[in-house]
Parts: C-alpha cells; structure tokens; sequence
C-alpha cells in the first residue's frame, strides 16, 4: 500500500519477504447470482453507446453548465443504472450522474485498488478516438464508453459504464494495476522485487477470488507469482 501511495516501506511493513497489504483493501465484488436472466452484455454495450451520444449531442447544443447539470441533477440521461459523466481534459468532473459530490474536483491522479488510473486511461482512450476502458469502481470492475467532444473549441470527456459481471473484465483491470504498479516502482527508482513481492501476495489485492497475476521474464523465469508463490 506504501508502494501505491508512491511512499518506502520501513523495515516493519514487510513480512516474510511480501509487503503487508491492508487486509479490509477492497475486492472485486462478485455479482454473479443463480436462477436471474442470462446478462445480455451486447446489449448493454449497446444502450450505452446510445446514451452516451445522445449525451454528447445534448453537450453541443447546451452550454457546459445546462447540459452538466442535466447530467448530474435530472433523470433526463439515466437508464436504469446507467448514467453519465463528463471530464475536463485535465481530469475535472464536471457531471455525474451517480455522485453529485464528485464536482469540480480534479481526478487525474485517481488510482482504483490495484493502481489502475482510471480518470487518465478514459481521457487517454476518449483523445485516441474513443472506445472502451476497464477500470475499478465501488469495489468491482467497471466498463465505459468514452467519446471526446469539442464544445466552442475546448475538448470534453463523455460517457457511461456498466458493471459486466465477469471474469474476462476483472482479469483485465488486475493486469492493468499490476503494470501500473510496476511501472510506478520502476519510476520511482526502487527496485522491481518491490513489485513482484506485492503481486505474489496471497492474500494482497491482486489475489481475488481464483484470479491472481503472475509475471516471467523474457527467459521464461517466474518472478511473481499470486497462487504458488513457492514457483518463483
């Protein structure tokens, strides 16, 4: 947790060559339940397009603070659980439909529970043309449909997720902080074990459920490992 917070451990943080991971860290819920209707993803893809280009036509006709309020404090753009949210391009929230509070506060830096940066990788996406990212929120792996759209020659981020109650997103999201987290070790100049040690932790927040990451070197040599950490 040091590790995401971009601190150095003391010498009491570690155990048994692992770092401590904070026990109550949040999971990935799982939302699978017996005897309800199969999950149609295609077509919650496809409401979410939907609504997230109406949003993006209501952007460019509105002024920015018409059609952010609409968003956030109106049910003209929710759809059972979905809704929308939008982002200035340096990660300020300025709608959102779920959680009013989330205003005028800038984002750009937050991580979910594995490291992932979210509100950089929907601009990132959103500036590359659009499309779909993966990402945790409310302790579960959410997908979102972002678009970038141009309002009087200043650029915006739009869209809206769902939760996909599946294995495929999650395994993604946990891949993605574990590059993240590597990847912030190594700029922080500490060495790589810090985030192997982290990775191959049983109990740590990349282990969720029988999902857990593993890392090799290009020769093939196991480095990290979230099931057998004995194979590294």
């Amino acid at each position: 947790e040091h590790i995401a917070e971009g601190m150095k451990p003391e010498d009491d943080d570690i155990v048994t060559g692992f770092l401590k991971v904070d026990e109550k860290a949040p999971k990935i819920a799982h939302v699978e339940q017996e005897g309800t209707a199969p999950f149609d993803i295609q077509k919650k893809k496809k409401d979410i397009v939907s609504l997230v280009k109406r949003a993006a036509q209501e952007l460019r006709k509105s002024s920015l603070d018409i059609a952010c309020n609409r968003f956030t404090h109106t049910k003209d753009f929710i759809n059972g659980e979905l809704y929308v949210f939008v982002y200035s391009i340096d990660g300020i929230c300025l709608a959102h439909g779920e959680d009013a509070q989330l205003l005028w506060k800038n984002l750009y830096n937050l991580t979910d529970w594995v490291g992932t940066p979210l509100v950089q990788d929907i601009i990132r996406t959103a500036k590359d043309g659009g499309g779909w990212v993966t990402y945790g929120w409310h302790n579960a792996t959410k997908v979102a449909y972002v678009e970038l759209v141009e309002k009087e020659g200043i650029p915006y981020v739009i869209g809206s997720g769902f939760y996909p109650q599946s294995k495929e997103e999650a395994v993604v999201n946990l891949v993605k902080g574990g590059v993240a987290l590597f990847n912030k070790v190594k700029k922080d100049g500490n060495p790589a074990d810090w985030a192997f040690s982290r990775l191959s932790y049983p109990s740590g927040s990349f282990a969720v459920g029988n999902l857990y990451l593993y890392a090799l070197d290009f020769s093939g040599t196991i480095m990290a490992q979230g099931e057998r950490p004995g194979l590294i």
